[in-house]
């Protein structure tokens, strides 16, 4: 048996080229809004899948997690309107206290990107112990009001979310069909990932497992001023065994994913995510 490829160790991006980057803000990716969705979760798992059509590509976005759900209580202060999402005062779920991506409900309407039409199908445990179904639904000819329904479930159900998209014909989405679209994932997701190990995503049926991917890690603390105060912050930078990935991942003190910046044109002789 042949041995082992050896990778060198690579020559890592100089930390000017990070902090730079850090003021531009180009629109997110495809595959990060996909799957954003995944940094609510309370529980231990997220399953994006995609329905195929073969003339068209793609019929439907699903994802599915097995989450402490939505109460209709939530539901009706949260998809009241833009602006009333509960990340605007909390930042964190409920029980389990991991941090939740997006502000003020704009991912709702981010979602419009995937699918002309969206339905959030939610079962949680109410304030007295019942279990509740809470469907939201909303199109994208009436994208900031959501109808919301609600009926009592069997003690029998789980709690989780399914969030559906569909009734989008655009050349954008068949890149969630690439192959290149899961090591595209994995590179975005990778802070949330690596911090909150708990955490699995099965995307259209691969698990995505940054910690396998890793090649090379450096860490260092830096700080800067703004307006007469220093800041605090923490870089880590990742080198990928395989792909061509070159991000920057803006996060939170959590970890969690804030914002995705494409730095694809720079050092292409080897991938990363910071």
């Amino acid at each position: 048996m042949a041995p082992p490829l050896q990778h060198p160790t690579p020559t890592l991006p100089p930390r000017t080229t990070i902090t730079h980057r850090l003021r531009e803000r180009p629109p997110p990716h495809t595959n990060y809004a996909a799957t954003s969705r995944i940094t609510r979760v309370q529980n231990s798992g997220s399953r994006p899948t995609i329905e195929r059509s073969g003339t068209t590509g793609i019929d439907k976005i699903v994802v599915v997690d097995n989450g402490d759900g939505i109460t209709p209580e939530k539901a009706r202060t949260a998809f009241k309107q833009v602006g009333n999402s509960d990340k605007r005062v909390g930042g964190t779920t409920d029980r389990l206290q991991r941090p939740l991506h997006g502000k003020a409900g704009r991912g709702r309407l981010r979602a419009f990107a995937l699918g002309n039409a969206t339905r959030w199908t939610s079962t949680a445990r109410a304030g007295d112990g019942q279990l509740m179904r809470t469907t939201i639904e909303s199109a994208i000819s009436r994208r900031t009001t959501w109808r919301i329904d609600t009926q009592p479930m069997p003690g029998t159900d789980s709690p989780g979310t399914k969030v559906e998209l569909w009734g989008k014909q655009a050349n954008h989405l068949n890149k969630l069909l690439e192959p290149k679209a899961a090591t595209q994932i994995t590179a975005t997701l990778a802070p949330y990932l690596l911090t909150w190990t708990d955490v699995r995503v099965i995307y259209d049926g691969q698990r995505i497992d940054p910690q396998t991917q890793i090649q090379a890690e450096e860490f260092e603390n830096l700080t800067f001023d703004h307006e007469g105060q220093t800041y605090p912050f923490h870089i880590r930078l990742i080198h990928w065994r395989t792909g061509a990935e070159r991000t920057i991942a803006l996060c939170d003190a959590a970890s969690a994913p804030v914002e995705s910046l494409d730095v694809s044109t720079e050092h292409a002789d080897f991938s990363y995510t910071a």
